[in-house]
C-alpha cells in the first residue's frame, strides 16, 4: 500500500530506510501508523529484539 510506496521513494532518493522507520517508529504518538512501521521493519528484517522489547514497553504504556 501506501507504506510500500513511501518506502520505494525514500530507498530511491538514496535515504538510510532502516533509520528512516525507526525515527518514524518511535517518534510518532499514532499506535496506527507506528503498528505499520512496525510491520515494515519486521518485512525488512529491520525489528532486532531491543526495538520489540521498546514497543512492548510502549504498549504497556499506552
Amino acid at each position: 500500500g501506501e507504506t510500500s510506496l513511501a518506502v520505494a521513494t525514500l530507498q530511491r532518493l538514496g535515504e538510510d530506510i532502516e533509520v528512516s522507520l525507526k525515527q518514524l517508529l518511535f517518534g510518532t504518538v499514532r499506535r496506527s501508523l507506528r503498528m505499520q512501521i512496525a510491520e515494515e521493519l519486521k518485512r525488512y528484517g529491520y525489528l532486532g529484539p531491543h526495538e520489540w522489547k521498546m514497543l512492548e514497553r510502549i504498549a504497556l504504556i499506552e
